[in-house]
């Protein structure tokens, strides 16, 4: 049995995937740059650890190694989750998320490869999902994009979610490897090269570029509106080359990458809800355990393909009372339905599966974001949902990129299966 392998792999997860969708504001280091400000904005910060955990996932070759990587990355996150500056926060957090990343999907690479990348696909999952709620759901009333206008001290409150996942993973990692539950076998990483270096590190710093280009389209360096506001089509046509891409790297390991962006199209044109209580956290919680069990119980990429695309076209239903439809969908079956699609492609080469759990947190900065001051979420902490008002041009945007990711797929599938 290797329970504690497992544990350690979710743990890790959802301590990364937390750290990188929500590695806050370096605050306290302002040099009264545009740039400055945008390369230590926590859109950046993620995008950062997933280049991070890409390279540790590619250089990561022996099993002592890696689980020293990942030691190091979960003390990073135990550390950054203490009332720290704001800068200190955000740098441990890139760090650790990066380190821990890497290292988890090099370490899911042993005898078990499809059980231990289930259970890491579903850490990350619920990390990156959570980690808004959270910020949202505790005591702290102001949303982290507003960090920029408090002071200092109203942030040094310790991120109780992220210390107790970060402590967990330290424990069940150095326990696991004492009892030698990891073995990384080099055998199953799949063929590495260019192609893949394109879809893991450049496309996130191509998704950072256009993130501070619409920004700074939106604001200008003095903060006050520009115009014209560039075409955000040129978000979901970087998603669509790194379908595109996954589809060139050889064998059927790209499949993971397509079905991510799949998700990311879908999530783009669906609403947001906040929670009023920590316990609704227990809602996508229970849709990516019971979506990852799936996808590897019963594999069927095709059939969650088709979830992906019904997903998407929830978004349609913005007007009451059907508007209950889609917040049901982006509360319960999106989160099911991320965790079963990328599942079922299992398994995969740790470096394709870092990027593809890596693409909610980095390529997403460019595509179906909001930007200006309309990108504001609510007032107070209370449950609530906003259906998403996507214009036509998004719902164009979406259905050719789900058109191109469905012919990737198809096409990467027909290869044969390597011995």
């Amino acid at each position: 049995m290797r329970r504690t392998a497992g544990a350690a792999l979710v743990a890790g997860g959802i301590a990364a995937g937390s750290a990188a969708a929500d590695p806050g504001e370096a605050r306290g280091a302002s040099l009264d740059s545009a740039w400055f400000d945008h390369l230590t904005s926590s859109t950046a910060g993620g995008v950062f650890a997933a280049v991070l955990g890409f390279t540790c996932a590619l250089v990561l070759t022996r099993t002592r190694p890696t689980v020293g990587v990942g030691l190091c990355g979960a003390a990073a996150l135990v550390v950054a989750a203490l009332p720290l500056s704001g800068t200190a926060t955000f740098v441990l957090s890139i760090v650790g998320a990066g380190l821990v990343l890497g290292a988890l999907a090099r370490l899911a690479t042993g005898p078990a490869v499809r059980a231990d990348q289930a259970h890491l696909v579903a850490g990350v999952l619920i990390g990156v999902l959570c980690a808004p709620l959270v910020s949202w759901a505790a005591d702290f009333p102001v949303p982290r994009r507003y960090a920029d206008y408090l002071d200092e001290a109203s942030a040094l409150e310790p991120s109780w979610w992220l210390l107790i996942w970060a402590l967990l993973a330290v424990a069940a990692l150095a326990t696991a490897a004492n009892r030698r539950e990891f073995a990384v076998d080099a055998a199953r990483s799949g063929t590495v090269d260019g192609r893949a270096a394109i879809i893991g590190i450049a496309a996130p710093l191509v998704a950072l570029g256009l993130y501070v280009w619409f920004v700074e389209a939106v604001t200008g360096a003095s903060g006050l509106l520009a115009e014209p506001l560039p075409s955000q089509w040129l978000g979901y046509v970087l998603a669509a080359a790194v379908a595109a891409v996954a589809v060139w790297v050889p064998g059927r390991v790209g499949a993971v990458v397509v079905l991510a962006v799949a998700l990311l199209a879908a999530r783009s044109v669906l609403g947001s809800w906040t929670p009023n209580s920590l316990w609704w956290l227990l809602v996508p919680i229970a849709g990516v355990g019971v979506g990852a069990w799936a996808g590897y119980a019963r594999p069927n990429s095709r059939a969650a393909f088709a979830v992906v695309v019904l997903c998407a076209a929830a978004g349609l239903l913005r007007e009451p009372p059907l508007d209950n439809v889609q917040a049901i969908v982006a509360m319960i079956v999106f989160p099911a339905a991320a965790a079963y699609a990328i599942a079922s492609v299992l398994p995969t080469a740790p470096t394709t599966l870092t990027t593809a759990l890596a693409v909610p947190f980095a390529t997403a900065a460019a595509v179906g974001n909001t930007f200006g001051w309309t990108a504001w979420n609510g007032e107070s902490p209370q449950w609530a949902f906003v259906p998403h008002q996507s214009g036509w041009w998004q719902w164009v945007a979406v259905g050719a990129l789900l058109v191109v990711c469905a012919l990737a797929l198809h096409l990467v599938r027909r290869r044969p299966v390597p011995e």
